[in-house]
């Protein structure tokens, strides 16, 4: 049954062929048995209200997972519970990089595992610690817009754009001392792209390392309180992510740039990994019924089917 999954969790567990929903929770089960947790036999129903694709939802599965089998088994890596969710987003990470072939990074899972309400995260992915920020957005509210192309992303480009990352950062660590391309200062970037002579590569180096001053600027102007300038950072990431980093598609640029064009609307850009999925709008509260007419009218006469709006 397509909604159903069957597997003996002390067995020697494979991934399906075709790919199946149902991999994210094997590979979960796998990790936990690499650090001898035994999980006895268990009818478990997983249910959810994600509504669309690049919000995370594969990774929620595996850290609802997780949090089952240690709520069942009484298994804690820590006895501070910000740590063992941190010990627990690693875990889910190796599941999904390990036995489910996708070579995501740990914002996911530890999104989903540390998150807080009505907070922003500026996340260091290297060692999972994050500071928060109170989000007071006033007049206007984040609505997710959700393209309905749908992928699978070991079945996309996303696995290649990791590699093309770490190809370029082969090139760069011996030059600048760093560990991650996201260390390199922007005010390095152009002398960083002369010690490259691969076009595509370059483009993603101006990427991963603009995205990170962006980050680092939407922190604060979140912090500040600065929501139009906070816009104007959602516009600029899309439009890297669509010519330099070269992950969003025909239906996300059409939903986005429909969103763009919008009376109230500060910014937009696509969520997660691209290629199909979601994307987020920061707008005024007033104008999202108008927009959601407007724009889904206008994004069905050009795809073909319909878009879907979410207040997130």
């Amino acid at each position: 049954e397509p909604g159903k999954v069957e597997f003996d969790p002390a067995g020697a567990l494979q991934r399906s062929t075709p790919a199946h929903w149902g991999d994210y929770v094997k590979g979960v089960f796998v990790e936990y048995g690499k650090v001898n947790v035994e999980v006895p036999g268990l009818d478990v129903a997983v249910g959810g209200d994600i509504p669309g694709g690049g919000l995370s939802s594969s990774a929620s599965l595996e850290v609802g997972i997780a949090l089952l089998i240690e709520t069942f088994t009484g298994y804690s890596s820590s006895d501070d519970n910000f740590a063992n969710r941190q010990a627990l987003s690693w875990l889910a990470q190796r599941a999904e990089n390990e036995f489910v072939g996708v070579n995501c990074g740990i914002m996911d899972q530890g999104a989903i595992a540390l998150g807080k309400e009505n907070h922003a995260m500026l996340m260091d992915c290297s060692d999972l610690s994050i500071n928060y920020y109170a989000v007071e957005l006033g007049d206007y509210s984040l609505l997710i817009v959700n393209s309905c192309k749908q992928r699978r992303l070991g079945e996309s480009a996303y696995n290649k754009r990791c590699e093309e990352v770490a190809l370029a950062l082969s090139i760069l660590q011996p030059v600048f001392g760093i560990g991650a391309l996201c260390e390199l200062p922007i005010d390095l970037v152009n002398d960083a792209l002369e010690c490259i002579d691969d076009p595509i590569l370059c483009r993603r180096v101006r990427h991963v390392v603009s995205e990170h001053d962006r980050v680092s600027k939407a922190a604060s102007r979140l912090s500040s309180g600065d929501i139009e300038g906070f816009g104007k950072l959602l516009d600029e990431s899309h439009r890297s992510l669509q010519q330099d980093y070269e992950v969003t598609g025909h239906e996300l640029d059409t939903l986005i740039g429909l969103a763009q064009q919008q009376p109230g609307v500060l910014g937009a850009r696509m969520m997660g990994a691209g290629f199909g999925g979601c994307g987020l709008v920061l707008i005024k509260t007033s104008n999202i019924e108008q927009f959601s007419e407007v724009v889904g009218t206008a994004y069905r006469a050009e795809i073909g089917y319909d878009a879907e709006f979410y207040p997130a």
